[in-house]
């Protein structure tokens, strides 16, 4: 019927009748599209480099199925770039477009730098899809061997660009995927600007998610596949975002260093926990604390975790009584050894943990009558237990700064004898608690402050 396109199979047997004949070729549709399957493949179309079941999409980029469809009946065709659909056979994994998407850029930016253009990209997100979905892609055959490589930007710009519509559905699905996976405010300024000032600012991970956005939007668009300079400067951002992650999670994973020199300033709380044979009636304390140590590395090959905390300090607490007067202050010297776990994780907020025992002597000064006297001097063991978060760490100047919080355990116990100053007092001070034939001095509670590491 007159006014009706010809088949596809049948414009190509005209067109090139050199090298297909009506028999060896049905018409089909692939990747969206009309085009003339072979059915049978010849020792001349073998030689081109086609394959049987190949689907005959477009000759030097002219769709079979459009209306102004052009075919060279002069030409033996062997000189023809062809656009091909074709099926491959195997096992495929099954990947969620987004994962897909990613794993491709992957690939992509390990490429050389003269095979790194847009449309090779594209072809990679597109081909991949479909291969996943459909087990099968588009790619160029012909005689010429450069135009046979999809390397040859030129030849897919000027064959198959754009792409067949299911390849270019295909890579919609997979970009929109990769877009969607991260919630990030739109970028007024545009992605690939985003991403260049927070890798400027040192953040990698929204650097990389920014950037990766801008290469496939950038593919998305069949007019920006060629001669478009944000390309370029999109993969550049891309590899220095991966890069400054990786170095960053190296230094964040990187063993502690064997020894180093901990500086600690504290302040704290000593409860009255009722009921207690306390020395005196007191409410809460306050204090003061300072220490100086040193932290040693356990070995790698033992725990590269664990390290051992050896610490001298003073904690200088007043108690006062319930009026809050000053009734007693105390002068508290500890040598300690803990056990501290800093475990390995990605994070400048690394956490850590500590636990241990030591030895504290202590002064304690009575107010009585306006002057400070001894009320006992004495040397117990404890016990300390805590943590901390790291918040700053500076690894060119060798210098951690963590949040740290220990509980200690530790009580004092004494005969009345011991302790005559108190005694002498008794009339001053009617909070005095003479209970039993033991004073028990409760030195239990908390200090919290900053630690300062210096690695050797």
């Amino acid at each position: 019927m007159a006014g009706v396109p010809a088949a596809p199979a049948a414009r190509l047997a005209t067109a090139y009748p050199d090298l297909f004949t009506p028999s060896t070729l049905v018409d089909t549709a692939a990747a969206g599209e009309m085009g003339a399957r072979i059915v049978v493949v010849s020792p001349v179309l073998g030689a081109i480099g086609f394959h049987a079941d190949d689907v005959v999409l477009a000759a030097d980029g002219h769709r079979l199925a459009s209306d102004d469809w052009r075919g060279d009946a002069a030409s033996s065709g062997t000189a023809t770039t062809w656009t091909v659909w074709r099926n491959v056979a195997g096992q495929r994994p099954v990947l969620a477009p987004a994962i897909l998407g990613r794993r491709t850029l992957e690939e992509f930016v390990v490429l050389p730098k003269p095979e790194r253009t847009a449309m090779r990209l594209a072809v990679m997100l597109a081909n991949h899809a479909t291969l996943v979905n459909d087990g099968a892609g588009v790619l160029l055959v012909s005689a010429a061997a450069v135009a046979a490589s999809s390397a040859d930007d030129a030849a897919w710009l000027r064959c198959a660009n754009p792409l067949p519509g299911g390849s270019e559905a295909a890579l919609v699905e997979v970009a929109q995927a990769v877009e969607n996976r991260v919630l990030l405010q739109h970028a007024s300024q545009g992605e690939l600007v985003a991403a260049q000032e927070r890798l400027a600012h040192g953040d990698f991970t929204e650097a990389e998610e920014r950037s990766r956005r801008a290469l496939l939007q950038i593919v998305r668009d069949p007019a920006r596949r060629s001669g478009d300079a944000d390309f370029d400067t999109a993969v550049t951002t891309y590899i220095d975002a991966q890069n400054g992650a990786q170095r960053l999670r190296a230094e964040l994973l990187a063993p502690e260093p064997r020894l180093s020199l901990v500086l600690e300033g504290q302040t704290g709380r000593i409860q009255a926990f009722l009921p207690q044979e306390t020395l005196l009636q007191v409410a809460n304390s306050r204090n003061w604390a300072g220490a100086i140590g040193v932290r040693v590395g356990a070995p790698a090959s033992f725990a590269a975790e664990l390290s051992l905390l050896v610490e001298y300090g003073q904690i200088r607490t007043t108690f006062e009584d319930p009026d809050g007067n000053a009734v007693l202050r105390t002068t508290l010297h500890k040598l300690t050894g803990e056990v501290l776990y800093r475990p390995r994780v990605a994070s400048r907020l690394k956490p850590n943990l500590r636990l241990g025992a030591g030895i504290f002597p202590i002064s304690a000064r009575i107010v009585c009558a306006g002057e400070e006297r001894i009320a006992f001097e004495r040397t117990n063991p404890g016990f300390v237990a805590g943590g901390g978060i790291d918040v700053l760490r500076i690894p060119s100047h060798r210098l951690r700064v963590t949040v740290t919080g220990t509980y200690r355990m530790l009580k004092y116990k004494f005969l009345p004898e011991n302790a005559p100053a108190i005694e002498g007092c008794r009339n001053t001070l009617p909070i005095l608690v003479l209970s039993g034939p033991l004073y028990t001095f409760d030195m239990d509670g908390w200090n919290a402050g900053l630690a300062i590491e210096i690695d050797l």
